[in-house]
């Protein structure tokens, strides 16, 4: 429409560009388009601010980000290169990842496990499973 401003209308550059614009909004609404003919488009960061002067982004107050922790809005993910794991919280569950695979998740009242090593005693129910010296002893409880 007569309205559009464009950012970039150029050839790929094949790597990761930093791109702006200052401009006025003509109403309450802005839209963003971003597309390609026949190529794929990475959109990262984008970042909308106030006035004329161009800034870098920086976190929220209560955002947290380092190489082996982020915490935001989104929840909390912890990983661990040196043991390949992962920690996840978020508003729908508690996940624990091993080398890309799900071991653990707890999410309301369900909680799965990949595998599980009982080393006393594992009671389910009316059903207790102790460990004996010829084996496994199963006792019903009252």
């Amino acid at each position: 429409g007569g309205n559009d401003t464009y950012i970039f209308d150029t050839q790929a550059s094949g790597s990761w560009t930093d791109y702006a614009l200052t401009f006025t909004a003509s109403g309450d609404t802005v839209t963003l388009t971003a597309g390609t003919t026949g190529y794929y488009l990475y959109v990262a960061d984008f970042m909308l601010v106030e006035g004329e002067q161009k800034t870098h982004w920086s976190p929220a107050p209560n955002e947290i980000y380092t190489t082996n922790v982020k915490i935001d809005r989104r929840g909390i993910n912890i990983t661990n290169s040196e043991s390949s794991t992962e920690t996840i919280i978020d508003n729908t569950q508690f996940a624990v990842k091993h080398a890309g695979n799900i071991v653990l998740t707890v999410n309301k009242d369900l909680t799965t496990l990949r595998k599980t090593e009982v080393t006393d005693e594992l009671t389910i129910g009316k059903g207790k499973f102790v460990p004996h010296t010829d084996g496994l002893n199963f006792v019903l409880l009252d």
